[in-house]
């Protein structure tokens, strides 16, 4: 993986760090989701399909290529 100037997210040249594994995936996330409860996990899940929602009213839905 590389630290290019222009990529939005660090990632280690040598070897996953204790943020993100080899993959490139964010454990900080991951382990966040974690620590809530089920009901604010499903508030979550709710609200990002909220903002979802919102988006397409805004630019209109379209089909998937």
């Amino acid at each position: 993986m590389s630290d290019q100037p222009d990529f939005p997210v660090y990632y280690p040249t040598k070897g996953a760090s204790h943020v993100y594994d080899e993959n490139g995936i964010d454990r900080v996330q991951i382990r966040q989701m974690l620590g809530l409860t089920p009901a604010e996990r499903l508030r979550c899940a709710e609200q990002l399909a909220n903002e979802v929602m919102k988006i397409w009213k805004l630019n209109g839905t379209r089909p998937l290529r």
